[in-house]
């Protein structure tokens, strides 16, 4: 029996390595809904502003590319950046943006924004974000976790 779709489907990235070229898609991810995605998609934020970026094949894996680094350029994204990609239809992507702090990252509205604009974390107590400036992360790695380049 086939598997009924979720009505929103979602992946997630953390952003670590080189993430700024180009951003790769999850291949479970790609295995159940590549087909209906198109060679172009849209991302959008709740701010109401979008981004239009190529998904790109290359050796078997699934990449968003030329429009990628603009996004992450106006979003200024960082090593550490939790991502939420949610597939609201065939072609956009709402995606969530949550800081080191752990809490969502704000933009401003679509229509105001500037060249220039920054995002902004949630603001935090302070105490709470010296808490959060001394953590680091332990990363396991096994050879399942792996893949060759």
């Amino acid at each position: 029996m086939a598997r009924k779709p979720k009505p929103k489907p979602s992946f997630f990235k953390v952003l670590i390595g080189n993430f700024t070229p180009r951003l790769r898609l999850p291949a479970l991810f790609v295995l159940n809904y590549g087909e209906i995605l198109p060679e172009n998609v849209t991302l959008t934020t709740n701010s109401g502003k979008s981004w239009n970026v190529k998904l790109e094949q290359d050796e078997g894996e699934h990449y968003f590319s030329q429009g990628w680094v603009k996004f992450a350029e106006d979003l200024d994204l960082k090593m550490g950046t939790f991502l939420l990609f949610q597939l609201v239809d065939n072609s956009t992507f709402n995606v969530l943006a949550y800081g080191l702090s752990g809490c969502e990252m704000e933009f401003e509205d679509g229509e105001s924004q500037t060249d220039d604009a920054e995002p902004e974390e949630v603001p935090l107590r302070r105490s709470a974000r010296s808490l959060f400036s001394s953590l680091l992360f332990i990363c396991n790695c096994v050879h399942y976790c792996l893949r060759k380049a």
